[in-house]
């Protein structure tokens, strides 16, 4: 048996690259993280039955033995019954490789704005039909994580998936609805109180900005309210700190190439 797997907290880029990854691999399962941002959930509670993913809760390994584990948009796994130390696995990945790769596994990434764009340039060359449903999932993937194509770290690749994703009947409209739900009420008390807490400095040339609350019940959806943010204020990078009962969540954005903020958050045991 092989899985797709992706990081926790899962963002467009995460679900959608590993909906690619299902496309190249499909004799792998992709299961879904326990948990996963506000639009994502709802994208895939409107979609479920017409596409490939299980919940994780739902997973049954049975007698089977994990052969390979496919992971996209992170280099870190989550934690899945029947996975060994050294089961092979292959790493699609747009984030910067920043540690020595173990010898059970496998480098497919580059440097670049989205790992969906990584698996459609793929399904592009093995010329593999995708659904317009899929090609929508696969835009959103990468609109999402280049910020509609306007962050830094887009490349002219990501750009060209987009176009090729309109071919094949990604639908626009969808993708604005998803990428702009409106904040829920403890988002935007969430949002006010970062807002109030937030501090600006330079830093070797770059505008950064860190906002630090507590939170008196858990929230979800700290990236959204974090990303309204950083539509308000031209830093370089934003960091938002929220203490909430039992957990402490760290979001980190950036704009510039020279702030890698996956190394940040590596440092606090996180990633994606």
């Amino acid at each position: 048996m092989k899985l797709i797997l992706t990081h926790e907290n899962a963002d467009f880029d995460a679900v959608a690259s590993m909906l690619g990854a299902s496309k190249l691999y499909p004799d792998a399962t992709p299961i879904l993280p326990n948990t996963s941002n506000r639009a994502v959930q709802e994208f895939l509670m409107l979609y479920k039955n017409a596409l490939p993913f299980i919940q994780h809760k739902d997973f049954q390994l049975g007698r089977n033995k994990i052969e390979q584990v496919i992971l996209t948009d992170t280099q870190t796994y989550q934690s899945v019954k029947g996975i060994k130390q050294q089961t092979p696995t292959l790493i699609i990945d747009h984030h910067p490789l920043e540690r020595e790769l173990e010898a059970h596994e496998t480098w497919d990434g580059d440097e670049i704005g989205s790992a969906s764009t990584l698996v459609i340039e793929q399904i592009q060359n093995q010329k593999i039909a995708i659904t317009s449903l899929e090609a929508t999932l696969l835009a959103l993937g990468i609109y999402a994580d280049t910020g509609m194509l306007s962050y830094s770290s887009t490349t002219s690749r990501d750009v060209s998936a987009v176009a090729w994703l309109l071919k094949q009947g990604a639908v626009l409209t969808t993708i604005r609805r998803f990428l702009t739900l409106p904040l829920t009420d403890n988002q935007q008390t969430l949002f006010d109180k970062l807002l109030k807490s937030a501090t600006h400095r330079r830093i070797h040339g770059h505008s950064v900005t860190v906002a630090s609350t507590e939170a008196d019940e858990y929230i979800e959806g700290i990236s959204s309210v974090t990303q309204r943010l950083r539509d308000i204020w031209d830093s370089s990078a934003i960091f938002t700190l929220v203490a909430m009962p039992q957990k402490t969540q760290l979001v980190c954005r950036s704009r510039v190439d020279d702030i890698d903020v996956s190394a940040v958050a590596e440092l606090f045991g996180g990633g994606g």
